[in-house]
């Protein structure tokens, strides 16, 4: 079985942070919560919003990682902080049940990671300080430097929205240091390093130790690499497009994260096409519609669609579709079928070939 794309779940995040129907990053009080999580290994999750989501003896699937048509995978329930700057964090997945009856949970481990770097939903961006000495109010630590003169003191806190920091501006009079306006701000996006993982801070130069002829072939090596990955993602890219384009695909069936799901009366009734110039052509039961479509990789989008206003009769899934097509972040193939990721709910749509 094939899964999907690993850049995919990038795509639903942004996504979901450009909603204006899903208040996760913006404002104050509720809408404040910790929208973008980044693993030890480069994974990338996002918030899974205040709706109906999966959940496991209490454990809620908060923060969705990967949305495979296997079953989703992410981060469930809260941070629990550690000390002041390392976080544990439950990173779970889930796999449709043998009887097709709903999701099971197949694996569940604690991450512990240190928080290396974070922005707040004021947009100020913060980096660990480090482990050596630093300055201290009223017994709390500067572990974190921000954007000015601005600094994180004392340990971070977690709950069911994820991670806050509290935040304070260092003023300097002499030799003598005082922290202003200390107040908490959830923390907007975070970035987590094994915690057994040393921290090399990001102005670390070359020492005697590590000479510049052996940097600069140690660079070179790096681009290459990137390089030639860049070149096999290409590839790979442009062989799902054209897997992609130009076949009429007809809807099978919608599933959603609480794992219900619509099926057509008649798959043929819902139809999807796309060109290789860019437009997109449907059948929505008796209307048909057109519009446009942006292909990046493993991220697809639309644009508004225009169709014919028949009315289709009682029964009809129009306005699911037509609603499900607007909010589409990704695509992907599963044994044949295509599939589509959303942003808003995480639903996923599997489309067969129209024989």
């Amino acid at each position: 079985m094939t899964r999907f794309y690993a850049r995919a779940v990038t795509a639903l995040v942004v996504a979901l942070g450009a909603s204006a129907c899903a208040p996760l990053f913006g404002g104050s009080g509720a809408g404040e919560v910790t929208g973008l999580v980044t693993l030890p290994n480069g994974e990338v999750c996002g918030y899974a919003g205040e709706g109906a989501t999966l959940a496991f003896d209490g454990l809620r699937l908060s923060w969705t990682c990967e949305v495979a048509p296997s079953g989703p995978r992410g981060l469930f329930g809260e941070p629990i902080v550690l000390g002041d700057t390392n976080v544990s964090w439950r990173l779970g997945s889930t796999t449709r049940r043998v009887d097709g009856g709903g999701f099971e949970l197949a694996r569940l481990e604690s991450i512990d990671a240190r928080v290396v770097r974070f922005t707040t939903v004021a947009g100020s961006s913060c980096s660990f300080a480090g482990e050596g000495a630093t300055l201290a109010f009223g017994g709390d630590r500067v572990n974190y430097t921000c954007d000015g003169d601005d600094v994180a003191v004392g340990p971070l806190t977690g709950d069911a929205r994820g991670l806050s920091a509290t935040i304070g501006t260092l003023e300097q009079t002499g030799d003598t240091f005082a922290l202003r306006r200390p107040r908490s701000v959830r923390i907007r996006t975070v970035e987590l390093q094994d915690a057994d993982t040393a921290w090399v801070p990001e102005a670390t130069t070359v020492g005697a130790e590590s000479p510049a002829d052996e940097t600069e072939e140690a660079t070179e090596e790096a681009t290459e690499q990137a390089t030639e990955e860049a070149t096999e993602e290409t590839a790979s890219d442009e062989a799902a497009h054209a897997a992609l384009l130009g076949t009429t695909w007809a809807l099978e069936r919608i599933l959603f994260m609480d794992d219900s799901e619509v099926l057509p009366v008649d798959p043929a009734d819902y139809t999807l096409t796309l060109g290789a110039d860019g437009s997109v052509a449907l059948q929505v039961d008796c209307n048909r519609g057109i519009g446009r479509f942006e292909l990046d990789g493993p991220s697809l989008s639309f644009s508004p669609f225009a169709t014919t206003r028949a009315f289709c009769g009682p029964g009809s899934l129009e306005e699911r579709y037509l609603e499900q097509m607007a909010i589409v972040v990704s695509y992907g193939f599963d044994d044949g079928a295509l599939v589509l990721a959303t942003s808003m709910d995480s639903s996923l749509l599997y489309f067969r070939p129209l024989d």
